[in-house]
């Protein structure tokens, strides 16, 4: 059967994050027309052992291992080797609803004209709410993070998609992939590509809890964050050249 959704991972030191992120997955109401990609970018844990015990059971987990590589160029790999109609990232650190991606699939379903779709989410800075992550039902230390309703204007001036959008596989046939040269802004710099031509559309409740840790890519590469952002700025937003002396 050909998977509706395929879940990108793309892992690298993250071993501990892995079971219980599979098992998430795994847990979807929609489990049964997902394909999971695992991505290991050369790391030195044991995720490859991890996704091979998995494997074992579930028959609709791949995985593959490269060189270390950025996080853009995973995406890639697995891009080329998805089968789902629909793609999404699954970061290591994040959990999902039970019905998160059948909500979103489903929202893609009923709006043909729509390219991508991202959710409001919960979010922590404590390691042990996503490694004993049980539902969605918030704990007081969770901060609400609400995405605003869709506008092309408000994405030129920052990225509010959030941490798991899912988009349409077809769109990597009309935009290409993921720009493999970033290190933290290329997912940034594909949605401005695709917004330019297609539509895309928030769903308004919290699907998912996301850690807000100091490891995470962007934390760890502030620096080339503001670089990144600028030459998106000068890539995409109007730029007004200073009067000319006479």
């Amino acid at each position: 059967m050909i998977p509706k959704i395929t879940s990108i991972i793309s892992t690298y030191g993250a071993a501990k994050f892995l079971p219980t992120q599979l098992d998430n997955l795994l847990q979807q109401t929609i489990a049964a027309e997902l394909e999971i990609i695992v991505v290991d970018s050369g790391s030195l844990e044991n995720e490859g052992e991890i996704v091979s015990n998995y494997k074992k059971r579930h028959a609709n987990i791949k995985y593959i291992r490269t060189e270390r590589e950025t996080l853009y160029g995973a995406w890639n790999h697995a891009v080329a080797a998805a089968n789902g109609q629909y793609l999404i990232n699954a970061n290591t650190d994040d959990r999902l609803g039970a019905s998160s991606y059948e909500v979103l699939a489903a929202t893609l379903d009923t709006n043909s004209e729509v390219g991508l779709v991202y959710s409001d989410a919960w979010e922590t800075d404590d390691d042990y709410d996503i490694l004993n992550f049980v539902d969605l039902a918030p704990l007081e230390n969770w901060t609400l993070i609400e995405t605003p309703e869709y506008s092309h204007k408000e994405l030129l001036l920052r990225c509010f998609i959030g941490a798991f959008p899912m988009w349409r596989r077809s769109l990597h046939d009309q935009f290409g992939t993921f720009d493999p040269t970033f290190t933290v802004a290329g997912d940034y710099d594909f949605w401005l590509r695709i917004a330019e031509q297609v539509p895309f559309k928030r769903v308004a409740q919290p699907l998912a809890l996301i850690l807000e840790s100091p490891d995470s890519i962007l934390c760890r590469n502030k620096i080339k964050h503001f670089e990144e952002m600028g030459i998106l700025r000068r890539k995409y937003f109007a730029v007004v050249s200073p009067p000319q002396r006479q």
